[in-house]
């Protein structure tokens, strides 16, 4: 299967926001375990974030550059990936995001579930 996860509040802790783009936390617990148990178990891995998209960026440079410095991360805590996506959304099975809510085909549920959504490692939003 391919997975998509998500870097920053998924593998990369996160906890001062996005600041200077610094990569700062260590990851979070149990991600190091989790994906290379997903990677033994014959996933596709692909890291996904924002943080690399030219929109967001003053020049395209700072974009490689912020890609480069996730995949050094990722390597320095021995974290298994197969690509790191950072334009659009990758084409995968199924997402790992710390903002995201699953779609259960239920409107009203989702609705709700918008109306509750919090953020896992933040007490105010």
């Amino acid at each position: 299967m391919k997975i998509a996860i998500d870097f920053d509040g998924v593998l990369h802790g996160y906890s001062n926001g996005w600041g200077d783009g610094t990569i700062y936390d260590p990851p979070v617990p149990g991600a190091t375990e989790a994906m290379k148990k997903l990677k033994e178990q014959g996933h596709t891995l692909y890291i996904f974030s924002t943080r690399t998209n030219p929109i967001f960026k003053k020049k395209k440079e700072d974009s490689v550059d912020q890609k480069v410095m996730m995949e050094e991360w990722m390597k320095q805590h021995d974290i298994p990936f197969d690509k790191v996506w950072t334009f659009g959304k990758p084409m995968a099975d199924l997402f790992i995001d710390d903002r995201a809510i699953g779609f259960r085909g239920d409107w009203q549920a989702t609705l709700q579930d918008v109306s509750d959504f919090k953020v896992w490692n933040r007490t105010e939003e």
